[in-house]
């Protein structure tokens, strides 16, 4: 037996909480007849933990200890044999007490049944408790170990159990080996987890070849770091060798071949893969997987395809499979299918969530149908129970400005804002814009109110669209409180054409100078502004050094004005 302090280098037991777990102990049980010798006793026991009924054996063995010449160690362990099945972890603890001399298979039973109980703590505190003792512990007892660090996400001390399998001449098999290359590749790297699997495939390592477990958790691990190749190259390994492919092992490959570069042609390398996969292996991650691939590269063919392929295969898809199948049409003038495609959900019992809503706008607003997206987000989505959000709203809102058409857009504001959507920066910019062109004042104070109570910065482009939505209001004095505060041309030209609209051209001319004294330097769109300035009298000629003095900023390199809804003439 290896001596104790190799246990103590291999740093597992560190973290390890110290003391005997706490038990529950069974109430008094009434005696039962006792079996003539320890042969039938044996026997008796055997046949409860067949049938599964643990309560009846633990009660067998109560009674037989008051007859002590029956019982022997074995007797000990068949009870604590049955209650690990029946995840009995507090009377297995109980009982492994009362164990005269508790040998390695007393030990791992009780073990085991604190890991199927879910128990990791107790689990890793009697481990200890074992290593303390002369028993040492077999592959079951680490890998029920091991088990409570995966459970307990104690991947640095799962890696220090494994390595001290070795000091205690037990030989890891596979599940131990893929517990270990998952543990390595989440606290270290890819190339470390294909070390262990081919330490794994090395004769007389393992007690047994490497399976399905390490090939996935190897891919996995791949997978995690973009290693797309090396996934790639696993997953031919592994069908060469004939290991039983599992979905989880197919849904890392079909992963790595979709964005593997070129991405361009994913889709293609993933639909392959899933038609030479072995049938029923595929699971619903898989198809959305494949589904995914063919939305990026707006495959919209394919997604139907693969959706009556899923009917064929008995696979049911989720609502992750229709966002992705709608969003393929995002790039095509087909988006009356896409919403066909929510009519087929509800008709297959499948909730619609956000995700689908959110494909169905982009896939609208795309098509430039405001119609539609308007029609979805107020009517529909309350219909099919799913609560709008911000994104939503910002995708019906710019459908509608994509499309010019401002007053549904500030349907869409007024259907957020008594919905009590949450909003955020993107929407509120977007929402500011449209009242810009509408010259809707009072929309407008209420999206600046949401802004300041939301607490989201005011951005530039935003005090451009104010600014630009109070001067087409008319409240000129508006405009120009914001304007304060403003260093950018485009909000001056915003302000500019606020007094110029209201024939307030005494104050547009010293907005103009104090713009040529302080700047923002006046740019084009200034300069058409100030064409639209009445001349009165003798100051046509100065409307017409004005137009000057604009073409000579714009030669000598002035700022280009912001994009933005307000920035036009």
């Amino acid at each position: 037996m290896p001596p104790r302090w190799l246990w103590l280098l291999s740093a597992a037991a560190a973290a390890l909480s110290s003391g005997p777990p706490r038990v529950m102990r069974s109430a008094p049980l009434a005696p039962l007849p006792a079996p003539a010798s320890p042969a039938a006793l044996l026997r008796l026991l055997t046949s409860l933990r067949q049938q599964k009924q643990w309560r009846a054996a633990h009660d067998a063995l109560c009674s037989a200890a008051a007859h002590p010449h029956l019982l022997r160690p074995i007797h000990y362990n068949v009870v604590l044999a049955a209650l690990s099945d029946a995840a009995e972890w507090q009377h297995a603890l109980t009982l492994l007490a009362t164990v005269p001399q508790p040998d390695v298979y007393s030990y791992s039973a009780a073990i085991s049944a604190c890991s199927r109980a879910r128990q990791p703590e107790a689990a890793l505190s009697l481990f200890k408790r074992m290593c303390a003792t002369p028993v040492a512990p077999n592959l079951v007892c680490f890998n029920a170990a091991l088990a409570a660090c995966q459970r307990t996400r104690r991947y640095s001390q799962l890696l220090a159990l494994f390595g001290a399998m070795a000091a205690y001449s037990v030989r890891p098999d596979a599940w131990a080996y893929s517990a270990a290359i998952d543990a390595v590749a989440r606290v270290g790297s890819s190339e470390r987890a294909l070390e262990l699997l081919a330490d794994a495939s090395e004769s007389g390592r393992s007690a047994a070849a490497p399976d399905a477990h390490c090939y996935g958790a190897a891919m996995r691990a791949c997978l995690r770091d973009g290693r797309h190749d090396a996934v790639l190259r696993l997953y031919a390994r592994l069908r060469a060798k004939g290991v039983p492919l599992n979905s989880h092992m197919l849904h890392a490959a079909l992963t790595a071949a979709a964005l593997r570069a070129p991405a361009a042609r994913g889709w293609r390398r993933a639909r392959a893969m899933l038609r030479g996969a072995p049938r029923g292996v595929a699971n619903v991650h898989c198809y959305t997987t494949v589904m995914q691939a063919c939305e990026r590269e707006g495959r919209w063919e394919q997604a139907h395809a693969l959706l009556a392929e899923m009917e064929e295969q008995q696979v049911a898809p989720n609502a992750h499979t229709y966002a992705a199948a709608i969003g393929a049409h995002r790039n095509a003038s087909v988006w009356q299918e896409a919403l066909g495609l929510i009519d087929r959900m509800q008709s297959t019992g499948v909730q619609a969530d956000a995700h689908v809503a959110n494909a169905a706008l982009v896939v609208c607003s795309r098509a430039r149908q405001w119609p539609a997206a308007l029609e979805l987000l107020t009517e529909r989505m309350p219909r099919l129970g799913v609560p709008p959000s911000a994104f939503h709203v910002h995708a019906a809102l710019k459908c509608c400005a994509l499309c010019g058409e401002v007053r549904a857009a500030l349907r869409v504001l007024r259907f957020a804002e008594a919905r009590g959507v949450p909003p955020d920066a993107p929407l509120l910019e977007l929402g500011l814009a449209a009242c810009a062109k509408a010259g809707a004042k009072a929309p407008a104070l209420r999206l600046l109110r949401q802004l300041q109570q939301a607490g989201l910065p005011f951005s530039e482009r935003m005090r451009c669209s104010s600014i630009s939505a109070f001067g087409r209001a008319g409240d000129w004095q508006l405009a120009l409180r914001l304007l304060s505060a403003a260093s950018d041309v485009a909000c001056h030209n915003a302000a500019l054409a606020a007094l110029v609209r209201a024939g307030e051209r005494r104050r547009a001319l010293e907005l103009y100078e104090a713009m040529e004294r302080r700047g923002p330097p006046p740019d084009e769109v200034t300069a058409r502004v100030m064409r639209r300035l009445p001349a009165e009298g003798g100051r046509a000629g100065e409307a017409r050094e004005v137009r000057g003095g604009a073409g000579r900023r714009r030669a000598g390199g002035g700022r280009a004005p912001l994009r933005g809804v307000a920035a036009e003439p």
